[in-house]
């Protein structure tokens, strides 16, 4: 099973490289969970197709796919996926396709397939959609097509009834970002607060997805029926570099926990919380008065600088391409995790962006 399904193809649409201003190509790419020829899929499959283009491209890419269509298969084209196969007849699956909340609406649309009853044992199921399997939207918006298979699973013999484990939640950290207009290093302008929610690391399961948020605003319950995602919130959001939840959040104190997820929609049970403060901007972790820091010329690793903030006297520099790098104090448990936490963060920030930092741990 294809755990990071969605979470490649946003890598591969969605992620400017990290040091300058230039987005890749605009572009749609689809890509499902069960993929295609996956075998002994839990009979409990919650079935999802994504259409990610990426923030940067998504008003270039067009209105967002409708859902897709899963059926018993038909072999009538020989079993070529995208083949034209007509989409008439057929036994109806009971359940219904739903919008996916656990994505950020910038980046494209994630359809799930909600069962009302387990799909049959040992059968073969298939994809059909009108789109192609990635569309070059750099000069014009994507265009349909006719329909087509685009995935064949098999299913094994029986549903996935076990839930993942997960620590959750050990910490926040918060992070300025700022480019000023007319930069073309770092592909602004913005000015907002990154926060992260900083999971423990240790989410396994046989049929892992990921891991989702729920959020409560303080003396309202959590609502399970709404996941959100990334584990990155930013405030406000102001570009295509910033992070975005299918979440309305009025200012006031709010909770969040962390929950592993399978492909059946299980999910871990941990209760661990953390609290944040909305806006962004009236949060501690935000509106701390942070140390500038710089450690060398920093254009390159502007991201790792924090982690070394407790290990060195604060100094003060400015890095190439007319962007400053402001960076704050975090404290990290261990050199080790400092330098973990460091190099992850180097591969997962989307554009060389000049920040502050605070950070925090919160009990497990």
């Amino acid at each position: 099973m294809r755990a990071a399904y969605a979470f490649v193809a946003f890598l591969t649409v969605a992620s400017p490289p990290a040091f300058a201003c230039q987005f890749p190509p605009a572009a749609r790419v689809r890509t499902s969970l069960p993929g295609d020829g996956d075998a002994n899929v839990p009979t409990s499959i919650r079935v999802r197709v994504t259409y990610a283009t990426g923030a940067h491209a998504e008003s270039l890419c067009g209105p967002k796919p409708p859902a897709p269509i899963l059926r018993p298969a038909n072999f009538t084209d020989g079993g070529i996926p995208d083949a034209g196969v007509p989409v008439d007849g057929g036994t109806t699956i009971a359940g219904a396709w739903a919008q996916a909340t656990d994505v950020d609406p910038h980046y494209g649309v994630i359809w799930e397939f909600r069962p009302t009853q387990p799909l049959a044992a040992n059968a073969t199921y298939e994809l059909v959609d009108t789109w192609p399997q990635t569309c070059d939207c750099s000069t014009t918006q994507c265009q349909p097509t006719p329909a087509a298979v685009f995935a064949r699973f098999s299913t094994g013999g029986g549903p996935d009834t076990t839930s993942p484990t997960y620590g959750g939640l050990i910490g926040t950290s918060c992070f300025h970002a700022f480019c000023a207009s007319g930069d073309d290093s770092c592909c602004g302008p913005y000015d907002h607060f990154d926060y992260t929610f900083e999971g423990k690391g240790d989410q396994a399961d046989d049929n892992l997805v990921g891991v989702r948020l729920y959020v409560r605003r303080d003396g309202d319950s959590y609502d399970f029926t709404h996941p959100v995602a990334p584990l990155v919130l930013s405030d406000p959001d102001d570009s295509p570099v910033a992070s975005a939840w299918q979440m309305t959040l009025t200012p006031g104190k709010y909770f969040a926990i962390a929950r592993a997820f399978d492909s059946s929609g299980n999910e871990d049970a941990n209760q661990v919380e953390v609290s944040f403060q909305f806006p962004l901007k009236t949060d501690p972790l935000c509106s701390a008065t942070l140390i500038d820091l710089g450690v060398v010329d920093m254009t390159y690793y502007p991201d790792i600088a924090g982690v070394f903030s407790d290990m060195v006297p604060p100094t003060t520099t400015t890095s190439g391409g007319g962007c400053s790098c402001s960076l704050g104090a975090t404290r990290a448990r261990t050199p080790a995790l400092a330098l973990a936490g460091a190099l992850l963060l180097v591969i997962l920030r989307r554009a060389r962006r000049p920040r502050r930092r605070a950070a925090r741990g919160e009990a497990p």
